[in-house]
């Protein structure tokens, strides 16, 4: 798993799909400047250059390079549209940093299968609360 499409590219020359993750983030002048302490001047720069290093992700995950797609929350949030795209493709969904009930809900309902949170004992309170309140299947369907 990296942030960084050409390490991604990489490892998919010695691992198989299955097993490779492209992490994805939304990264703007503002959260360069809250990270790093810094004036809006100085988040400008930055932020320019890390697009410059670092290639952008995106293309990696839709292309389908890899089978696990690492979007960050934000990104869940701003690009809902495109989670259901990777999801209804079969894409494990890995989605960091889920902190939040309503994005706990938010990524249950758009499918995502995996979680990485700071508060693990809240989300599976919240992923509990959540599957309790889903319709249920026809019982005639369902298996004992």
């Amino acid at each position: 798993m990296s942030f960084h499409p050409d390490a991604v590219r990489r490892l998919l020359e010695s691992v198989p799909a299955r097993h490779v993750c492209q992490l994805a983030g939304t990264t703007t002048r503002r959260t360069v400047g809250e990270s790093l302490r810094v004036g809006p001047a100085a988040a400008a720069v930055l932020h320019a250059g890390m697009r410059l290093v670092v290639p952008p992700a995106l293309p990696v995950i839709g292309a389908g390079l890899v089978e696990i797609a690492g979007p960050g929350i934000g990104l869940v949030r701003g690009r809902p549209d495109l989670v259901r795209r990777w999801a209804a493709r079969g894409c494990v969904l890995r989605v960091w940093t889920v902190d939040d009930r309503r994005d706990v809900e938010l990524c249950l309902a758009l499918g995502v299968q995996e979680l990485t949170t700071n508060r693990p004992a809240d989300v599976l309170r919240w992923v509990g609360a959540a599957r309790a309140a889903a319709p249920r299947e026809d019982a005639a369907s369902m298996s004992p």
